[in-house]
């Protein structure tokens, strides 16, 4: 098996384990949690019910002229203040749930994090410093709530809203969720590429900071035998360069961020321009109105 393939095994067990390890710790919360994802998806439902119902309103303003009757287009305006309104309300309370729980979570870890480690045989506490002990229990609960903190803000919301604008896109035309399929597999592709780059900045980092936790800790209970001995300035120089070496890490990591963000602006931007075109194309055809065109794009 090459190199490639074992980092790609691994990430993708370790994926796994983390989803297993996330499903255990939500134990009585977990239908909670499916409930707060099913009610977010109605704050987007309604959000994408309001972005139909301005298609609706500009086509209605069009009409006008040769209907002069404004009752549609007022009627559309109060729903679509409503969907506002709800959308919004019940959006923010299934993130405030989801958000409760991964603190709840956080805690949740670091406790039962405690007692495991108790239960781990002498050898191994023998072997590990406390240091490096509390730094991996401190870093699997951050590491948690940022999760689902991520999900929460990120992936949810995305994931609900490509498959709203896939059904949307299915009633005006089939060949949009073509290009919309396209473009969601480019943007996972430049994902991958840099999520497993940083994935190996980040484990280098996190086993440095965790060997930093372990000498700091064990040079702060020991501080009198350190000056004892003469040993600080060794002590202090190791921290040093290895906090060099972290900030040289997070200075790459942070790079690569860039990188992939100035990826996706050239992305949206091209692909911006092409959608237009088709949009255009159908209008012309007499597909779709002028209000479906101002949507679309919002899309």
């Amino acid at each position: 098996m090459s190199t490639k393939e074992q980092l790609n095994t691994s990430q993708t067990g370790s994926y796994f384990s983390f989803l297993q390890a996330l499903w255990y710790f939500l134990g009585s919360k977990r239908y909670w949690f499916l409930v707060w994802i099913a009610l977010f998806a109605v704050a987007q439902i309604l959000f994408i019910a309001y972005l139909e119902l301005t298609a609706r309103l500009i086509n209605q303003l069009v009409a006008y002229s040769q209907t002069k009757d404004l009752q549609p287009a007022i009627n559309t305006v109060i729903l679509m203040v409503l969907s506002v309104i709800f959308s919004g309300f019940i959006r923010i309370f299934a993130k405030e749930q989801i958000t409760k729980i991964a603190l709840t979570l956080q805690t949740k870890v670091k406790t039962e994090g405690m007692q495991k480690l108790m239960e781990f045989p002498i050898s191994w506490h023998q072997k590990e410093n406390s240091g490096n002990k509390v730094q991996r229990l401190n870093t699997g609960a951050d590491q948690l709530r940022q999760f689902l903190n991520g999900f929460n803000n990120v992936v949810l919301p995305s994931g609900i809203n490509l498959i709203l604008v896939g059904i949307v896109f299915a009633r005006l035309n089939i060949r949009y969720i073509l290009f919309a399929l396209v473009f969601a597999f480019a943007v996972y592709l430049n994902e991958k590429f840099f999520i497993n780059r940083k994935a190996v900045l980040q484990n280098k980092i996190l086993k440095i900071q965790e060997k930093n936790a372990g000498l700091q800790f064990e040079t702060a209970s020991n501080i009198l035998t350190a000056k004892a001995s003469d040993a600080m300035t060794k002590i202090n120089t190791r921290v040093a360069d290895s906090e060099q070496e972290v900030l040289e890490l997070n200075l790459a990591k942070r790079k690569l961020v860039s990188q992939k963000w100035y990826v996706i602006h050239a992305m949206t931007g091209i692909t911006i321009g092409i959608f237009l075109a088709l949009v255009l194309q159908d209008y012309v055809a007499g597909a779709i109105l002028i209000g479906n065109v101002s949507v679309m794009l919002s899309y």
